[in-house]
């Protein structure tokens, strides 16, 4: 979602906005460059949480003893 309103800033000029003024935000690319070290970044924490509520389950689960 937010590469996508990045596109979009980085091209007012396409959607009617003043060029001079679409100008300063051509340059406009934090998420492009970071897409795949973001990306990882979640994917590493969502492994985490998963690890976490496995763990926890099984403390929770009463012994069939």
């Amino acid at each position: 979602m937010l590469a996508f309103i990045e596109n979009v800033v980085r091209n007012l000029d396409k959607l009617g906005i003043n060029e001079q003024y679409a100008k300063h935000f051509w340059e406009v690319s934090f998420f492009y460059d970071y897409f795949e070290y973001l990306k990882g970044a979640l994917m590493a924490l969502s492994i985490a949480v998963l690890y976490m509520s496995v763990i926890i389950r099984k403390r929770q689960m009463p012994s069939a003893a």
